[in-house]
């Protein structure tokens, strides 16, 4: 909600949603009295923190995921492809308007966009919740097309003219002299021509760590069995939401080794990638809990006395704040203390306390289908999300292993003490 000089539309609305007095809400331009009793408001946000806390009192709140890819190449297919290129003049219309039948199956002699295309198209450069970004690129294939085909026409145009103006003068020319220009060709869009129309991928890989897919399995030197590589020792898959949808992250820790403390120290001493005051809380919890893990796996252990510790999140460009990283702050911590590396292809989310419960967080079905593009295969989870899990559409679940955790022990188990 914007506030300026002309007025605070947050005020405006405190009156007009509160059922004691919208009855005679006066408006200072008509001022007039207005009955409002009987309106039913519906407000959108993409981020309810800009929202002011008396407001947000006063509504009730229905929050709704972003579209899968799957989704946004059904609404491509359906809507969106036929309503541009309507508009771009590259389909047929019914009575001089776009008709609402029109869809992918009725453009099979005319310019189109394949549905692999589409799905490169959603995945490498469209990853907002909704579908506005998506419409725009379509709008400019459209025009690039519209461009395309005007040009070719121009200069079917010409050449045409030619050959008329050259019978003119000469009656019978040779045959092969002049051939009449062929019509405008079909224009398909496809995987390997995508880039021509909307340029180099926005969005190029969703790992760092490409030997962490499954893509990248090599076999040992006889040759008969398949060794996966995993994530390098203190490297961890941690999942995280954003307006665009679910993403990877990866959470990093590298040691140094120092002069022995009995003390030992307080803190990561290092911390960097952009991080928020919540994140860093997590990285101060994940640190003393990690401690304690430790020293009760290992009582001969001394690693947190003797070496300084540096916690990087990749992408330093980029803001990051939230609790949901916590079981992978400390299962980093925990990797480079044991020297043990992470399970291969395992994602995890999930805030962790100082006594190791592994509490819920938010954006379960946008971090699982981060998970499944930056090719893991098992994702863990907080046990207060298995809710959320199971009512995810089964084409998401497909191809993910999914674990539910209530302890810090479990996480170990699975990924750290293999």
């Amino acid at each position: 909600l914007g506030r300026s000089y002309n007025g605070d539309p947050a005020s405006a609305l405190l009156e007009l949603l509160d059922p004691n007095q919208n009855s005679s809400f006066v408006d200072h331009y008509l001022d007039i009295p207005v009955d409002f009793s009987g309106v039913l408001f519906v407000c959108t946000a993409n981020d309810e923190s800009t929202i002011p806390g008396p407001l947000l009192d006063r509504m009730e709140m229905i929050r709704l995921s972003g579209y899968d890819i799957k989704e946004k190449v059904a609404i491509a297919e359906r809507y969106l492809v036929p309503k541009v290129f309507a508009e771009s003049g590259l389909m047929v219309k019914n009575g001089g308007e776009s008709s609402n039948s029109n869809s992918m199956e009725d453009m099979k002699e005319m310019d189109d966009i394949d549905s692999a295309a589409l799905h490169l198209l959603v995945k490498n450069y469209s990853r907002e919740s909704g579908v506005r970004s998506l419409e725009k690129l379509l709008e400019k294939i459209a025009r690039k097309i519209a461009f395309r085909r005007a040009s070719e026409m121009d200069a079917n145009k010409h050449s045409n003219m030619d050959v008329a103006c050259f019978e003119q003068l000469f009656p019978y020319p040779p045959i092969s002299t002049f051939e009449v220009a062929p019509a405008p060709k079909i224009h398909h869009v496809t995987v390997d021509n995508l880039e021509e129309y909307v340029g180099k991928p926005l969005y190029q890989q969703d790992t760092i760590y490409q030997n962490a897919t499954p893509s990248d399995d090599e076999t040992d030197s006889s040759n008969t069995t398949k060794v996966v590589k995993g994530f390098p020792v203190g490297v961890v898959m941690g999942l995280a939401w954003s307006p665009l949808g679910g993403s990877p992250i990866f959470i990093e820790t590298a040691c140094i080794p120092v002069a022995y403390s009995e003390r030992g120290s307080d803190s990561v001493n290092v911390i960097t990638g952009q991080l928020g005051s919540v994140m860093k809380e997590s990285v101060n919890i994940a640190y003393t809990f990690a401690k304690q893990f430790v020293s009760s796996i290992d009582r001969e252990s001394k690693f947190f006395n003797s070496h300084q510790l540096h916690l990087h999140v990749p992408e330093g460009a980029v803001s990051k704040d939230g609790p949901s990283a916590g079981i992978a702050m400390t299962t980093s911590l925990i990797s480079i203390a044991t020297n043990k590396s992470v399970k291969p292809n395992v994602a995890m989310t999930g805030e962790i306390s100082l006594t190791g419960k592994v509490l819920p967080v938010g954006g379960i079905k946008e971090k699982v289908l981060a998970a499944k593009r930056a090719g893991a295969l098992t994702v863990l989870l907080p046990a207060a999300n298995k809710r959320d899990f199971d009512e995810l559409p089964e084409y998401v679940k497909v191809g993910i292993e999914a674990h539910f955790m209530t302890e810090y022990k479990q996480v170990y188990d699975l990924v750290l003490n293999h």
